[in-house]
């Protein structure tokens, strides 16, 4: 398995509650050997990448709404 699947498999198991700190430790334990800066920057590109899709998401939205009180 990937190590970014792991990441995110691990994070959603905790319902999103866990940091870099846990994930990191039950990335260790299912034998990954991995530094804290590693698991840290996957994590945050993975986070700007679901924030980025919101932020589209909703401006499609918010001009959708707007459309419909103009017509």
């Amino acid at each position: 398995m990937k190590l970014i699947v792991c990441i995110r498999t691990i994070h959603a198991q905790s319902d999103a509650t866990y940091g870099m700190p846990r994930v990191r430790a039950e990335l260790m334990e299912q034998r990954w050997i991995v530094s804290r800066q590693h698991v840290a920057r996957l994590m945050r590109m993975q986070t700007s990448f679901i924030i980025a899709i919101a932020a589209v998401n909703t401006l499609v939205l918010l001009l959708a709404a707007a459309a419909r009180q103009w017509a």
